[in-house]
Protein backbone atom coordinates (compact mmCIF):
# COMPACT_ATOMS: atom_id res chain seq x y z
CA UNK A 1 0.00 0.00 0.00
CA UNK A 2 2.63 2.50 1.17
CA UNK A 3 4.76 1.77 -2.57
CA UNK A 4 1.71 2.40 -4.72
CA UNK A 5 0.70 5.66 -2.33
CA UNK A 6 4.44 6.84 -2.85
CA UNK A 7 3.41 6.42 -6.78
CA UNK A 8 0.24 8.43 -6.15
CA UNK A 9 -1.72 5.41 -6.35
CA UNK A 10 -4.75 4.13 -4.18
CA UNK A 11 -4.28 1.22 -2.60
CA UNK A 12 -6.59 -1.33 -1.88
CA UNK A 13 -7.61 -2.07 1.63
CA UNK A 14 -5.73 -3.82 4.23
CA UNK A 15 -8.03 -6.62 4.12
CA UNK A 16 -7.94 -6.86 0.37
CA UNK A 17 -4.28 -7.18 -0.01
CA UNK A 18 -4.40 -9.63 3.05
CA UNK A 19 -6.06 -11.77 0.48
CA UNK A 20 -3.31 -11.09 -2.25
CA UNK A 21 -0.48 -12.51 -0.39
CA UNK A 22 0.97 -16.06 -1.46
CA UNK A 23 3.29 -15.97 -4.44
CA UNK A 24 6.00 -12.86 -3.35
CA UNK A 25 5.94 -9.31 -3.46
CA UNK A 26 6.40 -8.49 -6.78
CA UNK A 27 3.38 -10.89 -7.94
CA UNK A 28 1.62 -8.92 -4.80
CA UNK A 29 2.14 -5.72 -6.48
CA UNK A 30 0.79 -6.85 -9.84
CA UNK A 31 -2.57 -8.09 -8.18
CA UNK A 32 -2.69 -4.71 -6.22
CA UNK A 33 -2.44 -2.94 -8.97
CA UNK A 34 -5.08 -5.00 -10.82
CA UNK A 35 -7.09 -4.66 -8.06
CA UNK A 36 -7.16 -0.67 -8.64
CA UNK A 37 -7.98 -1.01 -12.58
CA UNK A 38 -4.19 -0.15 -13.18
CA UNK A 39 -2.80 -3.39 -13.75
CA UNK A 40 1.12 -2.04 -15.39
CA UNK A 41 3.60 -3.57 -17.55
CA UNK A 42 6.56 -5.75 -16.41
CA UNK A 43 9.00 -2.31 -16.21
CA UNK A 44 6.55 -0.69 -13.80
CA UNK A 45 6.26 -3.55 -11.78
CA UNK A 46 9.97 -3.84 -11.91
CA UNK A 47 10.17 -0.38 -10.29
CA UNK A 48 7.81 -0.42 -7.67
CA UNK A 49 8.93 -3.80 -6.78
CA UNK A 50 12.71 -2.41 -6.64
CA UNK A 51 11.22 0.59 -4.01
CA UNK A 52 9.24 -2.29 -1.95
CA UNK A 53 12.53 -4.37 -1.64
CA UNK A 54 14.36 -0.98 -0.51
CA UNK A 55 11.79 -0.16 2.26
CA UNK A 56 11.11 -3.62 3.66
CA UNK A 57 15.07 -3.84 3.67
CA UNK A 58 15.25 -0.57 5.54
CA UNK A 59 12.51 -1.53 7.98
CA UNK A 60 11.39 -5.16 7.68
CA UNK A 61 8.58 -5.30 10.50
CA UNK A 62 6.30 -3.27 10.54
CA UNK A 63 3.16 -5.18 10.85
CA UNK A 64 4.63 -8.29 10.84
CA UNK A 65 4.60 -10.74 14.38
CA UNK A 66 4.80 -14.46 14.83
CA UNK A 67 1.69 -16.54 14.67
CA UNK A 68 -0.25 -17.09 18.08
CA UNK A 69 2.19 -19.94 19.53
CA UNK A 70 4.66 -20.18 16.72
CA UNK A 71 7.28 -18.93 19.58
CA UNK A 72 5.58 -21.60 21.55
CA UNK A 73 6.13 -24.23 19.34
CA UNK A 74 9.90 -23.48 18.34
CA UNK A 75 10.91 -23.47 22.00
CA UNK A 76 9.63 -26.74 22.39
CA UNK A 77 10.85 -27.98 19.12
CA UNK A 78 14.75 -27.19 19.72
CA UNK A 79 13.96 -28.60 23.55
CA UNK A 80 13.28 -31.69 21.91
CA UNK A 81 16.51 -31.76 19.72
CA UNK A 82 14.50 -30.75 16.56
CA UNK A 83 17.15 -29.09 14.13
CA UNK A 84 14.98 -26.23 12.52
CA UNK A 85 15.50 -24.43 9.01
CA UNK A 86 13.10 -21.81 7.33
CA UNK A 87 12.76 -21.78 4.04
CA UNK A 88 11.51 -18.48 2.24
CA UNK A 89 10.90 -16.36 -0.90
CA UNK A 90 11.51 -13.27 0.86
CA UNK A 91 14.87 -11.72 0.33
CA UNK A 92 17.71 -13.42 2.37
CA UNK A 93 18.85 -9.71 4.24
CA UNK A 94 14.83 -9.23 4.62
CA UNK A 95 14.36 -12.26 5.83
CA UNK A 96 17.61 -12.00 8.55
CA UNK A 97 16.00 -8.43 9.29
CA UNK A 98 13.05 -10.22 10.23
CA UNK A 99 13.85 -13.10 12.34
CA UNK A 100 15.95 -10.57 14.61
CA UNK A 101 13.58 -7.83 15.17
CA UNK A 102 11.11 -10.41 15.78
CA UNK A 103 13.69 -12.27 18.02
CA UNK A 104 12.92 -15.71 16.77
CA UNK A 105 16.48 -15.61 14.52
CA UNK A 106 17.98 -17.57 17.41
CA UNK A 107 15.91 -20.77 16.85
CA UNK A 108 16.70 -21.64 13.35
CA UNK A 109 19.90 -23.68 12.26
CA UNK A 110 19.56 -22.71 8.13
CA UNK A 111 17.76 -19.95 6.81
CA UNK A 112 17.95 -19.88 2.65
CA UNK A 113 15.95 -16.70 1.52
CA UNK A 114 14.37 -16.72 -2.08
CA UNK A 115 17.52 -14.29 -3.63
CA UNK A 116 20.04 -17.07 -1.71
CA UNK A 117 19.98 -19.35 -4.92
CA UNK A 118 20.11 -18.10 -7.98
CA UNK A 119 17.12 -19.13 -10.04
CA UNK A 120 16.04 -21.48 -7.27
CA UNK A 121 13.06 -20.69 -4.90
CA UNK A 122 9.34 -22.42 -3.80
CA UNK A 123 8.38 -24.26 -4.85
CA UNK A 124 11.04 -25.52 -6.17
CA UNK A 125 11.90 -28.48 -4.37
CA UNK A 126 15.90 -27.82 -4.59
CA UNK A 127 15.58 -24.24 -2.14
CA UNK A 128 14.00 -26.94 0.46
CA UNK A 129 16.86 -29.37 -0.21
CA UNK A 130 19.22 -26.88 0.38
CA UNK A 131 18.01 -26.05 3.46
CA UNK A 132 17.74 -29.63 4.46
CA UNK A 133 21.65 -29.64 3.09
CA UNK A 134 22.24 -27.07 5.69
CA UNK A 135 20.68 -28.86 8.56
CA UNK A 136 22.58 -31.92 7.49
CA UNK A 137 19.29 -33.74 7.45
CA UNK A 138 17.74 -36.12 4.87
CA UNK A 139 14.27 -35.59 3.38
CA UNK A 140 12.79 -38.84 4.89
CA UNK A 141 13.89 -36.83 8.16
CA UNK A 142 11.90 -34.54 7.67
CA UNK A 143 8.85 -32.44 7.90
CA UNK A 144 7.54 -28.77 6.53
CA UNK A 145 5.32 -26.82 7.92
CA UNK A 146 4.41 -24.04 5.79
CA UNK A 147 1.18 -21.83 5.40
CA UNK A 148 0.61 -21.25 1.64
CA UNK A 149 0.50 -23.97 -1.63
CA UNK A 150 3.72 -23.34 -2.62
CA UNK A 151 5.04 -24.64 0.65
CA UNK A 152 3.20 -27.54 -0.11
CA UNK A 153 4.43 -28.13 -3.67
CA UNK A 154 7.98 -27.92 -2.22
CA UNK A 155 7.60 -30.18 0.35
CA UNK A 156 5.73 -32.64 -2.37
CA UNK A 157 8.54 -32.04 -4.61
CA UNK A 158 10.76 -33.19 -2.36
CA UNK A 159 8.38 -36.27 -1.46
CA UNK A 160 8.19 -34.92 2.32
CA UNK A 161 5.12 -34.34 4.89
CA UNK A 162 3.94 -31.55 5.14
CA UNK A 163 1.86 -29.90 7.87
CA UNK A 164 -0.35 -26.25 6.69
CA UNK A 165 -1.72 -23.71 8.71
CA UNK A 166 -5.16 -22.43 7.54
CA UNK A 167 -4.33 -18.62 8.49
CA UNK A 168 -0.87 -18.13 6.74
Amino acid sequence: AEILAEAGLEAPSLPAVRSMIGDGARVLIERALVAIDRPAGPAAVDQLFARFRERYAEVPCRRSEPYPGARDLLVRQRAAGFRLGLCTNKPQGATDGLLRALDIDGYFDAVIGGDALPGIRKPDPAHLAAVLDRLAVKPAAAVMVGDSRNDLLTARGLGIPCILVSFG
